[in-house]
């Protein structure tokens, strides 16, 4: 039908695909972009607002199409969507699963790890992330937790815990002081009330491959250089000869566990860390290529000690009153495993 042809609130279904529903009012013709209901049971219960993925399993030695909260990294490619309803456990719910729009959740629907957030009308704009783990202390102690204890949870914290609102200061231990460029983001903060917060959806595809720089807030009066007065945590120093070793420790929270269980098909998740490290001088833009060592301690998926304090140790000489910048990128593979 001709657009002149139209009347004021009518409305009708689109013959192209994806056959989205139509109407005109105005002067003006919209569509509504259809989504998929499907059938989901809750297995264990599935909350409102968590991240649900697609996946399969055996069944009487049949192969059926489940839906899970999702759990980084396995399943980075198959993210449906947000469950905008609560299912019970052993209970189903016809829904759609949302992908783009408008949800409105309880403040206690976002993970917190170091205590709640005490000014959320600060929080309109901020980024609403997938929960992929997180590195914290508790007092001067390191602890990690991996998404594994909390699949499907949103979050408003990085993995090592900067948050919306931050400014230009940063007080916590100076390995968190990191910063990201690509995190899981499932949406955006846009308006606070009560104990309801609205976030505007938009999920598209995650990346595989996660990038991080340290550090990320530097003080402008003393900018981040390698001796032990100034923002970031020189852990050893030693001196043998002329050489002067730092070890600078970094916990971006990014080394979680690793996934190998007959149901994932013999796939185990193996996660690898590579850095580059960058040195300049403080009274120029002279830059500097860094003879570094780079240690990540990945914890059980390396059966290393360092379950608790994931972590990667820069190792480097000879670098006093030089401002060091690190910049890292973690890539998240599934290597196939045989008997």
């Amino acid at each position: 039908m001709a657009e002149e042809n139209r009347i004021e609130g009518q409305l009708w279904i689109d013959r192209n695909a994806p056959h989205g529903l139509k109407y005109h009012t105005t002067g003006e013709t919209y569509q509504l972009v259809p989504e998929k209901v499907y059938t989901i049971s809750g297995d264990t219960g599935i909350s409102k607002g968590s991240l649900v993925a697609r996946a399969v399993k055996k069944v009487n030695n049949k192969t059926v199409e489940i839906f899970r909260l999702a759990q980084f990294p396995k399943d980075i490619d198959r993210v449906v969507g947000i469950c905008p309803v609560s299912i019970p456990a052993d209970s189903s719910v016809e829904t759609s699963l949302l992908k783009n729009g408008n949800i409105t959740l309880t403040k206690d629907s976002f993970k917190h790890i170091t205590g709640d957030i005490s000014d959320w009308s600060i929080m309109v704009g901020a980024p609403v992330y997938w929960f992929i783990g997180r590195s914290y202390f508790d007092g001067t102690t390191p602890h990690y937790i991996d998404p594994q204890e909390f699949p499907g949870k949103l979050t408003l914290a990085t993995p090592s815990g900067i948050r919306w609102g931050l400014g230009n200061k940063f007080n916590d231990d100076n390995s968190l002081n990191v910063g990201y460029s690509n995190l899981p983001t499932v949406g955006t903060v846009v308006s606070v009330s009560g104990d309801n917060v609205t976030i505007n959806v938009n999920i598209s595809k995650f990346e595989s491959e996660l990038e991080w720089h340290w550090p990320y807030c530097i003080n402008n009066s003393s900018e981040q250089t390698a001796s032990t007065d100034i923002p970031g945590e020189i852990t050893t120093e030693t001196t043998t000869g002329d050489i002067t070793e730092n070890i600078l420790s970094i916990r971006h929270g990014l080394f979680c566990k690793s996934t190998n269980d007959s149901s994932e098909n013999f796939y185990a998740f193996r996660p690898r860390c590579f850095c580059n490290v960058l040195a300049m001088n403080t009274d120029d833009d002279t830059e500097h290529v860094v003879f570094a060592g780079v240690d990540n301690y990945y914890g059980d998926v390396e059966t290393e000690p360092a379950a608790s304090d994931k972590r990667t140790d820069i190792t480097f000489k000879n670098y006093d009153g030089k401002k060091i910048y690190v910049s890292g990128k973690v890539v998240y593979t599934f290597d196939k495993q045989y008997d």
